[in-house]
């Protein structure tokens, strides 16, 4: 769930133009948004097989709660101004549309879009439903407000045929621009989304997002548009749905060009079908520890690979290409990532000093690899059980590092300082996170975050003045890099299990806020300063 939501932060912080998805043509993903309009029929039939998932539901109730609650108070939503809501920056400055009705072919367009009443949204329900095979996502949100308000300008121009050339209306006309209004009293929205684990693509357990749609129900709609004229006045509420019904397909395509430019796989354009499947046991892994963990638990647990699958491709193909990405603001964020600085009395037989490391640097993480997850559900789907690996075959720390206070042999004082590179290969990382919805909501059973290393080789530049070569030697003998090393993984490990907290609380508790925003408010309430200060090697 957590990769889920973060994919919708990239769709966020990416706003780089969009690659259509290939799915128009063979109709692979449903994007109805009226009730009762043709939906694609799974070639199976599992309503009568789901299950809701109480961790999944519990989380995507939250991450919905959080949204509407932030619209509501601040009738705005990463810093877009929600009530009003303008459209032109989300569907473009204009809007055509060509249709015949009543014998004219009618061409409209329509700009200066606004929707008003977004910030009366209520959140009626949220369902994550499941199969037993844990093959299948069925997921939607009820939300509901007494109002909503579509206007803007349009201008209409008509070409009729035949008959109506006899009466002398073979053509008709808005007057040029004018204005429209839509009222809707007592809406009701679905936000559904289907993902199944299919066989297409040339692989039988792929990940594909299945259907996405808006069905728009309400007690009572009022159309009004200016200066329409007495021909298409009659059917004034037909033109008004075409409106509303192009603006809902605009958002799905917007969905879609948003999933398929980070992560194209889930949207797999190729024919595909459902097949029957049966829950995958947990097998014993070679991680002792994992299986410690795990046993806790008692009962048999099973594999969700849908959430697997879908995770992995989120990763191959979203979070890795915006680590290779120079201009991604993931990658900048992260590669290189910043560590702490360090400061820490070095105490030797022959030699003493205070050792301040600065300005400390860890590089490489775009060459990330071998990501590996496993994701365990029990039964009754109120259980989940996580670990995540994966391996950089080489990265390197570098920084400043500056001596003080230096004394050799108890008499000879020493000034040192300069830079430093340790480089470490085939650097392991894994995470665990093991949640349970309870009576009191969803808790957090275990957490951990570890690394370990085969190699490290360490190198110093300015370091002692006079000693030429011998400056190296010293001080590995001296095992600064090693104090160094150890000093920063005690730290990373501490701070990368604070980080990731912080990310799951925000991305699934907060994520209104925006990740950046979020995390600034989450290490201030850990006691930091903002903005933030930090120790130098001056």
């Amino acid at each position: 769930m957590f990769l889920f939501c973060l994919l919708l932060h990239l769709l966020v912080i990416n706003p780089a133009q969009s690659a259509e998805a290939d799915i128009e043509d063979d109709k692979e993903l449903e994007v109805s948004t009226f009730s009762g309009s043709h939906c694609l029929k799974d070639e199976y039939d599992y309503s009568s097989e789901l299950r809701r998932d109480g961790v999944w539901e519990a989380m995507l109730n939250q991450v919905w709660a959080d949204f509407i609650n932030t619209v509501n108070r601040e009738k705005e939503l990463y810093g877009v101004n929600i009530e009003p809501l303008q459209l032109s920056p989300l569907l473009g400055e204009k809007v055509e549309l060509s249709r015949t009705l009543l014998g004219y072919q009618v061409n409209l367009t329509f700009w200066d879009m606004w929707v008003q009443g977004m910030s009366g949204l209520v959140l009626q329900d949220v369902q994550f439903k499941r199969d037993e095979s844990l093959s299948i996502v069925r997921t939607h949100a009820i939300l509901t407000t007494p109002e909503l308000e579509l206007d803007g300008f349009y201008k209409m121009e008509g070409e009729g045929g035949g008959a109506w050339s006899w009466v002398g209306a073979s053509t008709i006309s808005s007057q040029g621009a004018q204005k429209f209004s839509i009222s809707m009293k007592n809406v009701r929205i679905v936000c559904e989304l289907h993902i199944d684990l299919v066989e297409a693509c040339s692989d039988k357990d792929n990940a594909v997002i299945t259907r996405i749609s808006f069905p728009l129900q309400y007690e009572n709609v009022h159309f009004n548009f200016q200066n329409i004229g007495s021909i298409l006045g009659t059917v004034v509420d037909v033109l008004g749905r075409i409106v509303i019904e192009n603006q809902k397909n605009a958002l799905v395509t917007l969905i879609t060009e948003g999933i398929a430019r980070e992560s194209p796989g889930l949207l797999c354009g190729s024919r595909y079908s459902n097949y029957p499947k049966e829950p995958q046991l947990n097998e014993l892994h070679p991680d002792q520890d994992w299986n410690t963990i795990i046993n806790r638990q008692g009962g048999l647990l099973y594999r969700d690979r849908l959430a697997e699958r879908t995770v992995e491709k989120v990763f191959k193909e979203s979070i890795l290409s915006h680590l290779t990405n120079n201009t991604s603001p993931l990658r900048q964020a992260l590669d290189p990532l910043p560590l702490f600085p360090l400061e820490f009395d070095l105490r030797k037989r022959v030699f003493r000093a205070n050792v301040a490391v600065c300005n400390v640097y860890l590089h490489n993480i775009k060459k990330i690899k071998d990501f590996n997850i496993i994701l365990l559900r029990d039964r009754s789907l109120q259980y989940s059980a996580l670990r995540v690996t994966a391996t950089l075959p080489l990265s390197w720390m570098t920084g400043e590092y500056k001596m003080k206070k230096g004394v050799f042999l108890s008499i000879f004082p020493v000034k040192a300082g300069g830079d430093f590179n340790i480089d470490f290969k085939q650097n392991v990382v894994r995470m665990i996170v093991v949640l349970r919805n309870t009576t009191q909501g969803l808790v957090l059973e275990h957490f951990s975050v570890d690394s370990e290393w085969r190699e490290t080789t360490f190198s110093f530049d300015g370091v002692l003045q006079g000693l030429g070569e011998l400056a190296d030697m010293m001080m590995n003998e001296l095992g600064v890099g090693e104090i160094i090393v150890k000093k920063q993984k005690s730290w990373v490990m501490d701070e990368i299990k604070e980080y990731t907290r912080g990310m799951a609380e925000c991305v699934m508790w907060r994520p209104s806020l925006g990740l950046e925003l979020c995390m600034r408010q989450f290490w201030i309430e850990q006691g930091w300063s903002y903005p933030w200060t930090y120790p130098t090697c001056s």
